[in-house]
């Protein structure tokens, strides 16, 4: 069975990141306490989202493919190939 450890308490992540916006490295801080520093730069990207100091990253808007549809792409460049190694 897999170890899990318990989430790290919000008082904590919010101590390192303000160490972070102090000028700490993440990496410093991942060599010093337990979260890696991928988990510590999470954390100051999420905490300014919360805080209002980055925008969300807007999601593009899905749109519907009006070309041909793969099968018949698929099919159209087939027969070019089989007829153009033909001649």
């Amino acid at each position: 069975m897999p170890r899990t450890r318990r989430p790290y308490s919000a008082e904590f992540r919010h101590r390192l990141v303000e160490l972070v916006r102090g000028g700490q490295s993440p990496e410093g801080l991942a060599c010093k306490f337990e979260p890696s520093a991928n988990a510590v730069r999470n954390w100051v990207v999420q905490a300014a989202r919360d805080d209002g100091r980055r925008a969300v990253a807007a999601v593009a808007s899905v749109t519907r493919w009006s070309g041909p549809s793969p099968r018949r792409w698929a099919t159209t460049w087939v027969s070019h190939s089989i007829l153009g190694s033909a001649s």
